[in-house]
């Protein structure tokens, strides 16, 4: 949210940062369901109040916001890819036809991602039947509620097509591995371009630093979004690999539980990204949170003039000092 509100506030209209606005939205959804769901769950298993009707409708909502979550998280990754190709094109190809050119153009495009996502996610919803039944917890010998599969949950080519491949295809290696190209080719552009940068004329520098510094801040939030999205993926595989062998292992419910807590952190770890590479991102955040602005320390001088201009007598500079000097 903080993310979003300076990127609000800063009245930037480039399609970056319309984007980057797009992508602090769907992380603060993430983060939302991400801690609803654990704080409701653990109320329903630890507390007394586990076959109550308020965790029988818990349970019963349960799909329904871990579907937000994932719809949240692939439109998160999707316009991360979408940010990506666009400052591909933008720095490594820039006479290309084929860009986005203004905000209307960008909202647009992050409204078509966030749609396909819920499209994509949309089969979640029909997994479980709407009931629960109460069952014993053997550990905790308390009732509690688990929800009723239906037949296209447990059916094994459904897992093996959407839960498997779709995912891996469409939400873990294929984004990662276009974003680890499309990073590298990034990276290789931005070192061509602090070379060529002593040959260019001040305006055009300052133009060219803006844009660098836009890269590599997305530099930034995609090798973040890459190292933490990894162990999820790998963690997924495994568990698919048991599923296919029918064999379990309970040390694997702790590594989700851990690569879930990363996903957590690749949604609220932009705001710190933008802290370290954008010093206007810096200036405004101190500035809304401490209600101060940072000037740039410059010398303050008056200028006297003896005499007429036209006289040509020479200009005089007097520094301003706190103090007079007494004759």
């Amino acid at each position: 949210m903080v993310a979003y509100y300076i990127l609000k506030v800063h009245k930037a209209n480039s399609v970056v940062t319309t984007l980057l606005r797009c992508l602090a939205v769907v992380d603060n959804f993430y983060l939302f369901a991400s801690v609803c769901v654990p704080v409701f769950k653990t109320a329903c298993d630890v507390t007394n109040i586990g076959d109550s009707p308020y965790c029988y409708y818990y349970v019963l909502s349960e799909p329904y916001f871990w579907t937000f979550a994932s719809c949240s998280q692939t439109a998160a990754n999707w316009l991360i890819l979408l940010i990506t190709i666009d400052r591909y094109i933008a720095i490594c190809h820039p006479f290309h036809p084929y860009k986005l050119t203004n905000s209307s153009r960008a909202r647009l495009c992050a409204f078509v991602v966030i749609c396909l996502a819920v499209l994509y996610n949309s089969p979640r919803l029909f997994e479980y039947d709407g009931t629960a039944t109460s069952v014993i917890d053997l550990c905790t010998n308390k009732s509690r509620y688990i929800k009723n599969a239906t037949k296209m949950r447990r059916d094994g080519s459904y897992f093996i097509f959407y839960k498997v491949i779709a995912y891996f295809l469409f939400r873990a290696v294929g984004p990662i591995f276009t974003l680890f190209v499309l990073n590298l080719k990034l990276i290789q552009c931005v070192k061509e371009a602090q070379q060529r940068r002593v040959t260019l004329t001040r305006t055009i520098q300052q133009k060219v630093k803006s844009q660098r510094i836009l890269t590599i801040t997305l530099i930034g939030v995609v090798s973040a979004s890459i190292l933490l999205q990894l162990p999820n993926a790998a963690v997924r595989a495994a568990l698919s690999a048991m599923f296919l062998m029918k064999v379990k292992l309970n040390q694997l419910k702790y590594a989700a539980t851990f690569t879930n807590m990363l996903l957590v952190l690749n949604s609220a770890i932009n705001c710190a990204i933008y802290c370290l590479t954008g010093r206007q991102f810096r200036k405004f955040l101190i500035k809304k949170c401490c209600g101060c602005t940072i000037k740039n320390k410059t010398t303050v001088v008056y200028r006297a003039t003896f005499g007429h201009r036209r006289s040509g007598r020479a200009l005089a500079t007097v520094p301003l000092t706190r103090e007079t000097t007494k004759v």
